[in-house]
């Protein structure tokens, strides 16, 4: 039983490895055409004898030397088969994405992948903003109170580029369009230094007041899945709007980058927190500290580029 099953987790190994290496190098170079119907059945025929190895390595059901052929058989039909599998997969994939008119564009047009992220991220940001209310009501917390008004403001910035964003794109004149996206540009250049108030608030009460609380175990996750994901969505967004050339995707993209980054400060204090004795409160004030002030200039420094970048290109 156990010699039967090494033999076969070699032969496994040894399909895998080859199998990758046939779809790397052998999958985009021309391949006998097989009609459906033949590739339907060489699919069945694969599971079936796959299956049957996989009862011979747990139960025996066959003699020893049928079930050799029976494991080389079946190294054979997936080395055959998943070139074709892979290629059916593929096309299957493109029928599905080119069949309807919403998923061919998220697909094929770049910004409006940016502009989907940005509104899923807008539900995302309310959520987290009704949670941090819910949490410094239940809690008496000023901390959580302070996170919710800075993701409201944010939450409302967002809505607001999204709006005219899509009046920018009604208009006819493309020189007036691309002016008033850098209008927008510039308005959220100014909404954006306008909030550091709020951070700088929210940072002076986690250093000087004491008041970032970890209720439970599952806040501490939930904080960190928020976190997480905001950090993904503001990379992806940071490679995909730098060849777009749109004024309010830009400052868009800044908004989620100021998202992260704050996100990621409440949860580093979150993580500090958790981990409190009573000798490393000064350790993690300045942790805050320094952390909650990079955050602010970086925040203060991406506003006034902002309304400096889109003064420029008005004035040109």
């Amino acid at each position: 039983m156990k010699r039967n099953m090494m033999k076969f987790m070699n032969s496994v190994k040894k399909a895998v490895n080859f199998c990758i290496n046939l779809i790397r190098n052998l999958c985009r170079r021309r391949f006998p055409s097989l009609k459906i119907g033949t590739r339907i059945i060489l699919y069945i025929v694969t599971v079936t004898v796959t299956g049957l190895t996989l009862l011979q390595v747990s139960g025996d059901i066959l003699p020893e030397t049928v079930g050799y052929f029976v494991y080389g058989a079946a190294v054979v039909l997936l080395i055959f088969s998943l070139p074709y599998a892979y290629r059916d997969l593929i096309r299957g994939f493109r029928f599905l994405i080119e069949s309807n008119a919403v998923t061919r564009k998220f697909f094929h047009d770049a910004g409006y992948q940016v502009v989907f992220t940005t509104i899923f991220s807008m539900g995302i940001n309310l959520a987290y903003m009704i949670y941090n209310t819910v949490c410094g009501i239940l809690n008496h917390s000023p901390w959580f109170i302070t996170l919710a008004v800075y993701y409201s403001f944010l939450g409302g910035i967002r809505a607001y580029s999204m709006y005219k964003k899509r009046k920018a794109e009604s208009a006819e004149d493309e020189r007036k369009a691309r002016q008033k996206e850098l209008l927008v540009m510039r308005r959220d250049g100014i909404f954006l230094l306008l909030i550091t108030i709020d951070l700088i608030g929210m940072i002076l009460l986690m250093i000087t007041e004491d008041t970032v609380e970890v209720s439970s175990a599952i806040h501490a996750i939930t904080i960190a899945f928020f976190t997480f994901y905001k950090i993904g969505a503001a990379v992806s967004n940071m490679i995909k709007v730098k060849r777009l050339n749109s004024p309010i995707l830009t400052a868009v993209r800044n908004i989620g980058l100021a998202d992260a980054l704050v996100s990621l400060l409440s949860l580093q204090a979150v993580m500090l927190v958790s981990m409190e004795t009573a000798g490393n409160r000064h350790f993690i004030n300045v942790m805050n500290g320094s952390t909650g002030l990079a955050v602010f200039g970086v925040i203060f420094l991406l506003g006034v580029w902002m309304i400096w970048n889109a003064g420029k290109k008005l004035k040109q």
